[in-house]
């Protein structure tokens, strides 16, 4: 875990790096100053490969092992040491050379980034400070944390200095102020001096002030140096006013006594002056400070005189100031102009850096305006980036939606293709009964001869024939006088105004039926009389729909939702009114038939015909009509249908329609869920099941589950509940229904695409022997040999039993018959070709 956490810190401080080299210096000042915990160690420890500066300091003193062993031997070995001075010098120069990133050190110091910008190099030395100075500084540039050496303070100030650290010169002075005391006073005040800290100095100054007499008592200014002590009076010189002459003047005496001893071995006599020349210099630089004295008005030349008289000028000649003042006198004319020429430089440089900071400043605000622009220019590059994506994700979503209608549609159209399908069996059904009637009819044209002969016979009968014929319309006339009569007697006393003569119609019916809504008599034999003209007539069921016929049924049944009779002779009416008529099925839909139907089968949920004619007429509704199909998923009809089956199992026709039913409302995706919500499939099976030998229950049931299990979760379900055992006995029971056997091989394609669990089932079952015989008793029928060989390619996907099992089964030959059968069947040529690949492989 250690070793991962590292190595991601390693790469977001490689991707950290990577993207400072993106930024300009001023965007980096800006996350610098909103990130100030922003810590760059990590970089600087780990980050080596990328450091494009380099650094060089002062080489470490190094002693070789062999030179210290052997340093008698030097003459001898003159050239081992030559060789091993040449391996010192390139260790050094890699030990002195510190490797750094150019964007940090430009962030953070001003003078690296006028240096890399003007001089455009790599590389930087500072032969003058040592590689134990320079490392700590540059460190603290990426980590803003620094350990200093204080005995050499200045050294790290002076290099602060230079590359223009303000922050550490600071740091470094604060950290020397509580360190000061009697016993460094004047060696950190001579350092001080040294580098122009004008803090550290103001600091000893108040020390000195303060401690005086202990300073005096310690003899700590007679230990200073000559350099050291002159800095020191130079500095009080400087900067204390009148009232502290007397201090000074003190302090000079008290250095010079500790070197008494020096000064009257120099002086005892004249001629020893010139030949000194250590007490010479000192008391001409003591006469240096007192000309200074002058210089800053802080004594008169009479006052000079006076201290001549002091005890601290007793030591030398007579006349010695007085001698050397004409010679001081030239030195600081020369020194003057010296100075004056130094003065007329450093303004003549101050100038041109103001010049060139001046064209710096104009040169970064030209940088500035730039960068605002570009920084525009990205902000609307990133807007339109955004709408881009916004458009981009609504085109995805056009597209997923797209995607799904075109799955429905794909789906749609494979059950259109069903019904085509089987509206094409029917056909040749059809055409086959043709042909065998025009059989028949030359079989009665011949047998007509032979009728002619009888019709001799015939005519002697055909007197006793129309005798019986008028006894049986007569017994007719009065059936129907009487009905009429019946019904005419319920109509509450408007008998009289109907003639007896009148012929029942369906447009009169209608009339009657509005006429006595709330006439339950009138309404029961209403709906009776319109089932019955509604029985085979397809003219008939059209004027009943557009007569208003539809309404008036579903009103009665609403009207009068507790009698049978009503009810059953209405769902009788809607098997006949809806059966291949689609204006009529949106109708009963648009008047809420359907929902009417479902409460009369809730209503009377024992009553068996009601159940039956139920299902029956929302099996007729619901062929191929969509909005159909939803309205009774909505209406809670597959609940309603399921319940039926279950409450009357051994009910043949019952159990029929509602496989039918299944087949036309399963079209619907959202109806495929509820049917297995509602223990659908488990009904299903049993009903196959409970009649092995109905042929219809057997097909609808096989046609039902295909259309079923084009949802995945439902394939399950038909597989734990034995539904692939109950398809296969199907198809072994019926082995020459074309019927059968397709919707079987259908249903077991669906069922074992995708699903590894019932591939296996299948092949237990035997169920690739019975794909294969099917494709052998119809080698004509291209929907079986269509549906067979995509089953059989599902079956044997990723499964090498199965795949071995229709090898030996010759299914291999079998599928390249029907491949040479039907050459222009994509699918039957691409599943084919996708089955062979596999199997001969």
């Amino acid at each position: 875990m250690n070793n991962n956490n590292n190595n991601n810190n390693n790469n977001n401080n490689t991707e950290n790096l990577k993207e400072l080299y993106k930024l300009s210096i001023k965007e980096i000042n800006n996350i610098l100053l909103k990130e100030q915990s922003l810590n760059f160690s990590k970089i600087y420890q780990t980050q080596k490969q990328f450091t494009d500066f380099t650094i060089y300091c002062k080489e470490k003193k190094k002693q070789n092992k062999k030179e210290n062993e052997k340093e008698n031997e030097k003459e001898k070995k003159k050239e081992n040491k030559k060789e091993n001075e040449k391996e010192n010098k390139k260790e050094n120069k890699k030990e002195n050379s510190i490797k750094c990133h150019k964007i940090i050190l430009n962030t953070r110091s001003s003078f690296f980034d006028l240096f890399t910008k003007e001089k455009g190099e790599n590389q930087i030395y500072f032969k003058e400070f040592d590689f134990e100075i320079v490392e700590p500084i540059i460190k603290y540039i990426y980590e803003g944390e620094i350990n200093i050496n204080h005995q050499e303070f200045e050294k790290y100030f002076k290099f602060a200095d230079i590359i223009r650290l303000e922050k550490l010169k600071i740091k470094i002075e604060k950290e020397i102020e509580p360190i000061i005391n009697q016993n460094n006073i004047f060696e950190i005040f001579s350092k001080s001096k040294e580098i122009h800290s004008n803090f550290l100095l103001e600091i000893c100054q108040k020390f000195v002030l303060k401690n005086y007499n202990n300073l005096l008592q310690k003899k700590e200014i007679s230990k200073l140096k000559t350099n050291e002590f002159l800095n020191i009076i130079d500095f009080l010189i400087s900067n204390f006013g009148r009232d502290q002459t007397n201090l000074i003047q003190e302090i000079i005496i008290e250095w010079m006594k500790n070197n008494k001893l020096n000064f009257n071995q120099s002086f005892q006599e004249e001629s020893n002056l010139n030949s000194n020349l250590k007490s010479n210099s000192i008391k001409k630089t003591i006469y240096e400070i007192l000309i200074k004295i002058q210089e800053k008005k802080q004594i008169t030349k009479e006052e000079i005189q006076k201290i001549e008289k002091t005890q601290l000028f007793q030591l030398f000649p007579s006349n010695f100031f007085v001698d050397l003042l004409d010679e001081k006198v030239e030195t600081l004319k020369s020194i003057a102009k010296n100075l004056t020429q130094k003065e007329n430089h450093l303004n003549q440089n101050k100038t041109q850096l103001e010049k060139r900071e001046q064209k710096i400043q104009e040169k970064e605000n030209h940088l500035n305006q730039k960068q605002q622009k570009l920084n525009q220019k990205k902000n609307e590059n990133l807007q339109k980036e955004n709408e881009m994506n916004q458009k981009q994700q609504k085109l995805e979503e056009k597209e997923n939606q797209v995607n799904q209608n075109k799955t429905q549609l794909e789906k749609r159209e494979q059950k259109i293709q069903e019904k085509e399908n089987h509206l094409n069996q029917k056909k040749q059904k059809l055409n086959q009964k043709k042909n065998e009637n025009l059989q028949k009819e030359n079989e009665m044209n011949q047998k007509q001869q032979k009728l002619e002969e009888k019709e001799n016979d015939l005519n002697q009968n055909k007197i006793e024939l129309e005798k019986r014929e008028n006894k049986v319309r007569i017994k007719e006339e009065r059936k129907i006088q009487i009905n009429l009569q019946n019904f005419r007697e319920q109509k509450e006393g408007k008998i009289s105004e109907i003639k007896i003569e009148e012929d029942i119609n369906i447009e009169k019916t209608i009339q009657w039926m509005k006429e006595f809504q709330l006439n339950e008599k009138i309404q029961q034999n209403g709906c009776f009389i319109l089932h019955n003209f509604s029985v085979g007539d397809h003219e008939n069921r059209i004027e009943i729909g557009k007569k208003d016929g539809i309404s008036t049924i579903i009103k009665s049944m609403n009207n009068f939702p507790n009698n049978q009779d009503i009810q059953n002779y209405s769902c009788q009416a809607f098997i006949n009114i809806s059966a291949n008529n689609d204006e009529n099925q949106i109708e009963i839909r648009k008047k809420e038939g359907i929902s009417t139907i479902i409460k009369s089968m809730n209503n009377f949920p024992n009553n068996e015909d009601i159940q039956k004619y139920g299902i029956w007429a929302l099996n007729n509704i619901s062929f191929n009509n969509d909005e159909n199909q939803i309205e009774i998923g909505k209406k809670e009809g597959i609940s309603t249908i399921i319940k039926s089956m279950n409450n009357f199992p051994n009910n043949q026709d019952i159990q029929n329609y509602s496989c039918q039913a299944f087949i036309n409302i399963s079209v619907n995706d959202e109806n495929e869920i509820e049917i297995r919500k509602k223990d659908g499939i488990s009904t299903i099976i049993k009903s196959m099941n409970n009649f092995p030998n109905n042929q219809d229950i057997q097909k609808n049931g096989c046609w039902a589950l295909k259309n079923i299990s084009f949802n995945d979760e439902n394939r399950i379900e038909i597989g734990k509940k034995e539904g692939i055992s109950t398809i296969i006995k199907s198809m072994n029971n019926f082995p020459n229904n074309e019927d059968i056997q397709k919707q079987g091989c259908w249903a077991l394609k669906n069922i074992s695409f995708n699903n590894n669990e019932n591939k296996i089932e299948i092949g237990k079952k035997d169920g690739i022997s019975v794909i294969i015989k099917s494709m052998n008793n119809f080698p004509n029928n291209q929907d079986i040999q269509k549906h067979g060989i995509w089953a059989l390619n599902n079956i044997s996907f990723n499964n090498d039993e199965n795949q071995e099992e229709i090898k030996k089964l010759n299914g291999n030959e079998l599928i390249k018959k029907a491949m040479n059968n039907f050459p222009n069947n994509k699918d039957i040529q691409e599943k084919g070709n996708w089955t062979l690949e596999r199997l001969e492989k």
